[in-house]
C-alpha cells in the first residue's frame, strides 16, 4: 500500500479541519493524512516536502498577513483557498498561480 496522501489545513482556527475530514468517503479516509497548522509560521518551519494538497485561510490573523501574501510560498499538489468569502479565495488560488514552476492546479 501507498503512503497517505497528506491534507493540510492553515488556518488558526481548527473546525475547518472537521469540515474536511467530513467531506471525504469514509471508505478513504485511509488514504490520507489530515494536518492542521495554526499559523502559517508552524507550516514553513515543518518543512513538509510532496505535499498532496493545502486549504490555505485569508486571513492568517496569527502571522499578521494574508493567504495571498503567503500562497507563492506553498508548494503542494493542490492549493486551495479555504476562505468563507468566495473572492478572498480566488485571491489565494491566483497569487499561488503567479509562483514560478506552478502546475496550475
Amino acid at each position: 500500500m501507498s503512503a497517505a496522501l497528506e491534507i493540510i489545513l492553515i488556518d488558526d482556527k481548527p473546525y475547518g479541519l472537521g469540515q474536511i475530514e467530513a467531506a471525504i468517503p469514509e471508505d478513504r479516509l485511509g488514504q490520507y493524512t489530515l494536518r492542521h497548522f495554526g499559523s502559517f509560521a508552524e507550516y514553513r518551519a515543518a518543512a513538509l516536502e510532496g505535499v498532496f494538497m493545502v486549504l490555505l485561510d485569508f486571513f492568517l490573523d496569527t502571522d499578521l498577513t494574508y493567504g495571498s501574501v503567503v500562497a507563492g510560498e506553498i508548494d503542494a499538489a493542490y492549493l486551495i483557498g479555504f476562505s468563507s468569502m468566495r473572492e478572498c479565495s480566488e485571491q489565494i488560488v491566483a497569487a499561488a498561480a503567479e509562483r514560478e514552476g506552478y502546475a496550475g492546479r
